[in-house]
């Protein structure tokens, strides 16, 4: 999507006009003067710290520019009176004003360079639009909000009369708002077309038909920026910086209120947890601190049961029973699947030793996890203790 580029235009006169048309006309001295670099006036928006990056070309003093507008006009005005004709009026515009204004959000992304090639594509076109003779002086300024700029110069036709009315006029309104665009299009900008009335388009309408275009172009007239004076203009702007500002204001205020809210959330979380974990820490520690003990009376427990059973085992060595179980086989399976015939003492006494053993080993194994256990709880011991203070943190 394109752009568009404002272009604005002042006649100007020697004296303040009273005519209607006379709010299209400024004071010669006071325009050139706030332009060129004596930069007359008070507009807020002129930083004075980088007035000295503007560059002029022609008469770069306001005055001067003033002084020696006035004079040519004094001596084309005696000329033409010593030629038989009408001197001018001193109210009469002698010259124009002229802003080339692109739009800050575009002009000020561009780099340098194309700032430079912008403003010189547009000194062609322009040039060859006002003519060459006629432009007495230009300002480039790049001490306000966006790099902008001013042409000066005198109202001759291409005839040679000195007369704005015939510069300054509709049709020139229609060049700088459609010839301007295209051939700046030509030059690579992707710049649109300004709507104007066309006069001639008028032509080939009905009477309906031109008051609905006459209409239509009036409204789009009305609802560009230069349909209100500057004054105005930069009011609307600073009411809607103050409503960004607000805007601003209120989005920073709400992502506040949520993070201080979820930063209540984490607290809250961090205290549940907190608990939760110190509750885990007592139950184990009571855990590990009854563990030894338990572990002693099941030692015991396996202890005597082992010494009952040896008892009872040696018990009746001497006697008939052992006699007599010696006397008595039995056929025992074997593991590839034939039988032995062996006596019951042979086979209680095998079942004797895998008992020992078995009692053995669950001994050991006991030992061992009691002695595992007692060498980590110095260290466990050890760490909570350590780490005590970071649970006791405020949070």
């Amino acid at each position: 999507m394109g752009w568009k580029v404002g272009i604005t235009t002042l006649k100007l006169t020697n004296q303040r006009s009273k005519k209607s048309r006379a709010k299209r006309t400024g004071y010669l001295r006071a325009v050139v003067c706030e332009g060129l670099s004596e930069r007359w006036g008070k507009d807020e928006d002129i930083d004075r710290n980088r007035s000295r990056y503007n560059t002029y070309t022609g008469i770069a003093s306001g005055v001067e520019l003033a002084e020696s507008m006035t004079k040519e006009a004094a001596e084309y005005s005696a000329q033409r009176k010593a030629a038989g004709g009408r001197a001018l009026r001193t109210d009469a515009a002698i010259g124009w004003a002229m802003i080339l204004k692109p739009p800050a959000e575009i002009i000020n992304t561009m780099s340098p360079e194309q700032q430079v090639k912008f403003f010189e594509d547009s000194d062609k076109i322009l040039v060859d639009i006002m003519g060459d003779d006629n432009i007495r002086a230009t300002a480039l300024h790049r001490d306000e909000q966006a790099p902008h700029k001013h042409y000066f110069g005198m109202g001759y036709t291409r005839t040679g009369e000195l007369c704005v009315d015939k510069v300054i006029n509709p049709k020139l309104y229609k060049k700088l708002n459609q010839e301007y665009p295209r051939l700046m299009r030509e030059m690579g900008w992707d710049i649109e077309d300004c709507t104007v009335y066309d006069s001639d388009k008028v032509k080939s309408m009905t009477e309906d038909e031109a008051a609905a275009y006459k209409r239509v172009c009036k409204a789009k007239r009305q609802q560009k920026k230069s349909g209100v004076d500057s004054k105005t203009y930069k009011a609307q702007q600073e009411l809607q910086k103050i409503e960004k500002e607000k805007d601003r204001a209120r989005l920073s205020r709400d992502l506040a209120l949520a993070a201080a809210q979820q930063a209540k959330q984490q607290t809250a979380t961090v205290h549940q947890e907190k608990a939760a974990l110190e509750t885990n820490i007592a139950d184990l520690k009571e855990q590990v601190d009854s563990y030894p003990t338990d572990l002693q009376d099941r030692l015991d427990a396996l202890s005597a049961a082992a010494n009952a059973y040896h008892n009872a085992a040696r018990a009746d060595e001497s006697e008939q029973l052992i006699g007599f179980l010696k006397k008595i086989k039995v056929n025992q399976k074997k593991p590839d699947g034939s039988t032995v015939k062996r006596t019951i003492y042979d086979v209680w006494q095998e079942y004797q030793q895998k008992q020992e053993q078995k009692l053995a080993e669950q001994a050991e194994q006991a030992r061992q996890g009691a002695a595992d256990s007692q060498r980590r709880l110095p260290t466990f011991q050890s760490t909570t203790a350590q780490h005590g203070d970071s649970y006791a943190k405020n949070f």
